[in-house]
Order: structure tokens, then sequence, then C-alpha cells
């Protein structure tokens, strides 16, 4: 016994059963799945409802409480979701793609098709949350994108093609950010779907950028200068000590950054009274005469300071 495959309809598979010899009608009935729809034409976001059917080939008796299984040859353009006892396609984005309906048949597998075209929803703006950013090495900022059709209703998330004077310096990546705020309970309750759209742009190496965004030809820019973190605080280890005269010490000065971070900054040294005790460029304190002394170490505009107490030699 083989089978073929015969198109009824745009878009509509048969599968029929024939001897060998092709003589005689099939020996069991072969179903075939009609969709209400051969082709589908949505926009982006918009959904459609759909139906079939299944019948036998030989009396064209419908079958009843048929289960089909969907398929998307693209998930990414449009999707097929259960509708109480029907179903919908659903448009995710622009492009095309087929829906398979397939009904597990004493046979095999038939299955009918739906060719489907979305076209997108046009941009009329396109805006950010910030368009000159001041950053430090390291740092990184999140600013809102927001994309809004013709009656400024919000749209999802879409492509941003992004552009970029100097990649090194700056560089920018999008997400976004799906919150749901349920109302009422139980078989009252609703659910509300917010969509907010970010793009996160990263401080990678001194100096400037440009970087556009482009969404359906409108295009914000945003102007990136990025700038050496500060010297906030000059953490001194130890910050006090005693010696006699004669002896010495070393003192680490680490510069660091707000959030506690080392920086890797120059440090001079000075000593407030370098008859009691002098220092070197490399923190190290020598004891002359009895008395107390302060050891600043600058970084920046930043110090950090030592108390060293020099005793004789005698006591």
């Amino acid at each position: 016994m083989r089978r073929i495959l015969t198109i009824l309809a745009a878009g509509t598979l048969a599968l029929s059963a024939c001897s060998d010899d092709s003589v005689g009608p099939p020996p069991n009935y072969v179903f075939v799945v009609i969709p209400n729809q051969s082709e589908i034409s949505l926009s982006q976001d918009d959904s459609a409802e759909v139906s079939v059917v299944v019948q036998d080939t030989v009396s064209g008796g419908r079958m009843y409480n048929a289960v089909i299984d969907w398929s998307s040859d693209d998930p990414d353009v449009a999707v097929v979701e259960e509708n109480g006892d029907d179903w919908q396609v659903r448009a995710v984005g622009a492009g095309s793609t087929q829906l398979h309906a397939v009904f597990n048949g004493a046979h095999g597998d038939v299955e009918g098709t739906i060719a489907v075209s979305v076209t997108g929803v046009p941009a009329e703006s396109f805006t950010l949350s910030d368009d000159d950013l001041d950053m430090y090495l390291g740092d990184a900022d999140t600013l809102e994108v927001h994309i809004k059709d013709a009656d400024d209703n919000d749209l999802d998330p879409r492509r941003i093609t992004w552009t970029n004077t100097d990649e090194d310096v700056a560089s920018v990546t999008t997400f976004a950010k799906v919150t749901v705020d349920t109302t009422g309970s139980g078989d009252a309750a609703t659910m509300d779907t917010t969509v907010t759209y970010f793009a996160v742009v990263s401080a990678d190496s001194l100096g400037d950028a440009v970087i556009t965004g482009d969404v359906d030809g409108h295009t914000q820019t945003i102007e990136v200068s990025v700038t050496p973190r500060p010297v906030a605080v000059v953490v001194m280890d130890p910050d006090a000590g005693a010696l006699h005269v004669g002896e010495s010490m070393t003192i680490t000065a680490t510069p660091k950054g707000a959030n506690g971070e080392v920086l890797d900054r120059d440090v001079t040294w000075e000593s407030a009274d370098t008859t009691i005790a002098t220092v070197d460029e490399h923190g190290k304190v020598t004891a002359v005469g009895a008395g107390t002394v302060d050891i600043t170490a600058t970084s920046e505009t930043k110090h950090g300071v030592a108390t060293i107490l020099v005793v004789d030699n005698d006591i």
C-alpha cells in the first residue's frame, strides 16, 4: 500500500490511499484537514480567529473534537494560540511564515497550512530618556526607550539599528522588561502586561563616542564622554605609628573611588616637619628628631594623613 498527498485547495493537503495497482476504493477512511482560511494578512500585534475542519475523503463526514497540533515555521512572525474552542493567529513580528494544523490519522499525519504575512506597525517617533552622557570609566547608564505609533501608542520592542563612531570607547545593548499587574482575584482576576524597553550604555575606555539608534528611519543620537573616575579618598595604612630617632617605616597610600574601588593614580608625599621625620616618594618615613608629625599623601585633590610620633633613643 502506498499513500499519495493530494492538493485539494490553496494551502490544503489530503492524504489518499490506493493499492499498488491503483484499483479499488481505499479500505479505510483517510482524513483531510481544511483550514477556514488559506492566507491571512495581519498587522504586527494583531490577531485573527482561525478554525479547521477534519473530514474523511470517502463520505465527506466531519470528525468533531479532533485533536489538532499547530506549529509555525517562524514563531517570531506568527503563532497559533487557543481561543476557547477555536484558535487564533497572533502576529508577532513583520515577515511571512507558514502555519501547520496537523491531525494524526489512522494512516499517518495529515495537515492543512495557512500562509501568514505580517506587516509591522510603523513607528512615528523614537526617543531616549537621555542623549548626553558624561560617564566614568567602567560605569553603565540605563536609558528608557520610547517607540510610538502615529496615535502616540507605545509599540512593543522592535529592532533598533545602532551605529557607533568608536566602539572601543562605549557600547550599547538593549533589553525589554515585562511587568505584569494583576487586578482582582479568582475567576475575576485580570492581568495587564506592560513592556518597557531599555538601552544600556557602557563606558569601556577613555574618550568620546557618538552612538546613533535608528527605528523605521527615526534616529536618536547619544553623545558619550568617558573620563577617569576621580579619587574620592586616600586610605593610609597605617594611619598612625611610633618610631625612635633613626628608625624607618613604610606607609601605603591607596587612592579609591566613590564606590570603594582601588584606582591606579599617582601619589605625592609630604612631611609637615622634616626636622621630625622625612618621607620619600615611596612612602618610606625616617625619624629624625623627637616630636609628632603628619605625613600627607596626595592623589588628585584628595589627601590621606598618617600621624607619626618620634621619640628619642634614650626613652
